[in-house]
Parts: structure tokens; sequence; C-alpha cells
């Protein structure tokens, strides 16, 4: 049986009286969950991420998270921001202390944690995220972009959340540290946590969803699987698809045949059965 941690019901949300950035939206996310919440710049994807951890509080629609309605009248949050981890685009936004110890500490010193839980989640994610005590006593500013980001992952996981939110995790990564990434976040996953993560497009991250959410203007335009997507294309601006994926609508292949296009390793397969070498280019 599935539980259901976060639950929006008509939320509408807008900046100064603006145009609204969120219209009408409704939404259902069950623990264990890995989705992209996908769509172009004003699409309306970070401010919704803004409203899974109370960030944004609104009043016009309901958001459920973890079984506490919140409000723009609601207090006392931190339990809700320390169940739901929220790791920004650029972790020099969360990055401020003097050592990266003291940016991984920061959260549950905040939460009041108890120190052996504490210094028992520290423990664990030095081995998980490959930090040691030369990294730990640097200032933030001193380490790599591959390293700046699992740092601020790891200082959001230090406090044990329920839910993970990741804005933009891969921008700025080559193409090694996106995959330590990636397979870091696997595994998170793997582990239980639920994972929603926040992008412009799907080409790093395809093969890690189980589930895509299009926001266009505020709204939600497309939520499901990969291969309902897929099935449902020619509805959608799809400009968002990885490459190899388009190789396949390319070559006419696609139709009919989505389940192959679940990962590049299964496209590229399938395009080599079909043609041999010649059409891989």
């Amino acid at each position: 049986m599935f539980v259901l941690e976060i639950k929006i019901d008509k939320l509408n949300f807008s900046y100064n009286n603006s145009q609204n950035a969120l219209e009408n939206m409704d939404l259902e996310i069950k623990k264990g969950e890995f989705i992209g919440v996908i769509g172009n710049t004003g699409s309306g994807k970070s401010t919704l991420l803004k409203h899974f951890n109370a960030i944004l509080k609104s009043s016009n629609g309901t958001v459920n998270i973890l079984g506490r309605l919140i409000n723009d009248k609601s207090k006392n949050l931190k339990e809700i921001r320390k169940a739901v981890g929220v790791v920004f685009q650029f972790p020099e936004e969360q990055l401020f202390s003097e050592t990266v110890r003291e940016d991984i500490l920061f959260g549950p010193v905040n939460f009041s944690l108890e120190k052996d839980e504490i210094n028992d989640s520290l423990e664990k994610l030095k081995k998980i995220f490959n930090l040691d005590d030369e990294i730990l006593n640097k200032n933030s500013t001193e380490l790599s972009g591959g390293e700046q980001r699992r740092v601020s992952i790891a200082s959001v996981m230090v406090s044990n959340p329920s839910i993970l939110v990741l804005d933009e995790p891969t921008i700025g990564l080559d193409y090694k540290n996106r995959c330590k990434l990636l397979n870091l976040l696997k595994e998170i996953n793997n582990s239980g946590i639920t994972i929603i993560l926040v992008s412009h497009d799907l080409h790093s991250v395809w093969h890690l969803l189980k589930r895509v959410i299009i926001l266009e203007k505020g709204k939600k335009i497309f939520d499901g699987d990969k291969i309902s997507l897929l099935k449902n294309r020619k509805n959608l601006d799809t400009y968002f698809l990885p490459d190899y994926v388009e190789k396949l609508e390319e070559l006419e292949i696609l139709e009919g045949n989505e389940e192959k296009a679940l990962s590049q390793e299964a496209c590229l397969s399938y395009i080599q059965e079909v043609f041999g070498g010649d059409k891989l280019d």
C-alpha cells in the first residue's frame, strides 16, 4: 500500500498580484517515487519546488505535506523543512560557513537534533558522499563544482529527510561528475527516500525517472510514466527528450516500441538490432 507524502489541490500562486506562477495545480506524490519536474524557464518549476517544504505558502488552494496542512498562516515549520530537504541550483546559496563540516552540520544543529544522531549521520554521509577530513576542513570556495554539489546534498541529507528535492542538480557539471551525482541519487532513492528533481530537460536524468511532470506557464500539462509520455509526445513539445530517444523518432521506429526508449542503452541496442551500425551516427 502506497504512502501519500505530498498532496496539492487547486493551488494558485502569484508574486505581487501578477500573473499566476502556478495555476489550478493538482499533484500527489507517493513515498519512494523518483520524479522529474520539467519545463522551460518561467514554467513554474521553482515556484512549485518552494511549496514542497513551505518556503512559499499560499491560501489559494490546499497543500498537505506529510500529513500537515500548510497555508500562509502556518508557523513552526522546522519539522517540515527537516523532512523535506531542498538542494538549490547553485551550491553557494546554501554553503556559507567557515568549513564544509560546519556547512553540513548547520541544518541538524538548527533542527536541534541530538549530538549522537548528528555524529552517526555525518559518519554515514562521509562514506556515501566520499567526504574525507581534508574536504570537511576546507572552505566550500576551495571545492570543485562536483564537490560543492555533493556537499550541498550532504548538508540536507544529514538531517535524514523523507523527501529530497533538487533544483537543476546536474547543471554546470562535466560528464564524470554528472554520472557520479546521478549514481548517488539512485542509491538515495533505492534507500526509500522520495526524490523530486526539477530540471529544464530530461537528457541527463531520463534513465532514473519513474515519473515525469511537465509544466508550462504555471500549469501541469503532463503527469505520468515515461512510456505514457512517449505515447503522448505528438500532443506535447518534446524538445526536452534525450537525443537517443529522438533518434528512434527520426528513424521512424519509436511508434509502438516506446519500451525500448527507457534508457540510452536500450535505445542504441534497438537501433543496432534493426539497422546495424550504419544508423548510429
